[in-house]
């Protein structure tokens, strides 16, 4: 395979942001001491797992394997993963917090996808059992997360990295990180041979029935409505589809989510970068895909969600009360259209994986331009998808992870079990 890489200056700049971020021994969402992003998060600790495994640095492993430590040790009575755990000291746990407004059910399936990376690498770590039964206990939350057994994890609004854009229910991001969730495990043989895996298999279904459960539910089309968990849902979804169009009556990619009331239709960009990793999609959807992320207005960098909320408008309105602390989501601004260099690093790989390396290279070019712009702080938050301003908290460390991870995979370095 060609070598292909980013920019050096860039790619510096990622390494030298999650060297800083080690703070008593774990990864911090960002060095910078703002709100609460001097914390260990479980998703963001992960992502910043996975980018150390990929660079195989001792110390950034070493931090990778001690948060995953801390977050154990900040498990919830039902064995919840924390949303974020502060550290006052090396190895001193000062609060937990398990969600604000709404639990996060990410926290959980990255913290197994993480998990099973790092016992990949380190099959006889003193933690692995510890893992083993974190995860078995997770699997079991997520059947319970069903309420009704029916194969949907539903999400609180607000339980997921989008804690303040409109988005819950039946979400396909969540099912998606299930999805990677079940394959690792089911990879594993450590695990599916512990007596934690035994009992954890009663909860894991087989990788191509959940892909299949998944495509069918999240991907509605005439064929297979009367197939589906919410048939009416699916049927009012295809018939303003026809509506709109005059003739097409079928998705043209994975819908954000299904609640009781009917499927909420928007791009999850994110969601989408896992499922085009994962294979999730097929020939046909991933080339609807691709044909409306060029769709979106964006030459490269995608948005956070699309299509942006108006302020005036209802969901507007619904939007401005979910904010927790201070509200952000102003029309191409963070969650609500905002461009993330976390989300557009697996975008990438997305890209990568569903066959166009070409616009992944042009995808990662991109994003050295736009961090090249925004040099101090390195990797904000988000920007501003008109201005490419860089907004939000600065240094933020997914972000460097998520683009070390893009660079390395397009080197064949990344070590991503997908």
């Amino acid at each position: 395979m060609t070598e292909t890489v980013g920019s050096k200056e860039v790619l510096n700049q990622a390494l030298n942001l999650l060297e800083k971020s080690v703070a008593h021994g774990v990864f911090v969402a960002s060095p910078q001491k703002v709100g609460n992003y001097h914390r260990l998060w479980a998703r963001d600790g992960m992502i910043c797992g996975l980018a150390a495994l990929a660079l195989k640095r001792e110390d950034l492993v070493q931090a990778f394997g001690l948060s995953l430590k801390t977050l154990l040790d900040g498990r919830g009575p039902q064995g919840q993963i924390p949303s974020n755990v502060e550290l006052v000291s090396e190895g001193s746990i000062g609060s937990v917090s398990l969600g604000t407004l709404a639990g996060r059910v990410d926290a959980n399936t990255w913290f197994v996808i993480g998990a099973f990376h790092y016992l990949e690498a380190f099959p006889n770590s003193p933690l692995r059992e510890d893992l083993y039964q974190a995860c078995a206990r997770i699997f079991s939350l997520l059947n319970a997360w069903e309420y009704n057994s029916r194969g949907l994890i539903y999400t609180p609004e607000g339980g997921t990295w989008a804690d303040d854009y409109i988005l819950g229910g039946y979400t396909f991001y969540d099912q998606v990180l299930r999805l990677w969730a079940e394959k690792l495990a089911l990879q594993n043989q450590g695990f599916l041979s512990s007596p934690s895996g035994g009992d954890a298999l009663h909860w894991i279904w087989p990788t191509e029935k959940r892909a299949e459960f998944l495509r069918l539910n999240f991907w509605p089309v005439p064929e297979t409505k009367g197939q589906a968990y919410h048939p009416l849902a699916q049927e009012k979804y295809l018939q303003d589809q026809r509506k709109k169009s005059g003739s097409l009556e079928r998705a043209q990619h994975f819908l954000q989510a299904l609640k009781p009331s009917g499927y909420q239709p928007g791009f999850d960009t994110f969601a989408h970068s896992l499922a085009l990793a994962l294979g999730l999609a097929t020939e046909d959807q991933k080339s609807s895909v691709f044909q409306v992320a060029q769709s979106t207005g964006h030459s490269l960098m995608m948005p956070a969600f699309w299509p942006t909320i108006a302020m005036d408008s209802p969901q507007g309105q619904e939007l401005e009360q979910m904010a927790s602390l201070a509200f952000k989501n102003r029309p191409d601004e963070y969650h609500n259209g905002g461009i993330w260099p976390m989300i557009n690093g697996w975008w990438g790989i997305g890209l990568w994986e569903g066959g166009q390396k070409t616009w992944a290279q042009s995808l990662l070019t991109e994003m050295d331009q736009a961090l090249m712009r925004s040099q101090s702080p390195s990797f904000p938050e988000y920007f501003q998808a008109q201005s490419f301003e860089a907004m939000g908290t600065g240094e933020c460390t997914w972000g460097a992870a998520a683009y070390i991870l893009l660079t390395q995979h397009m080197k064949g370095l990344s070590g991503l079990k997908l």
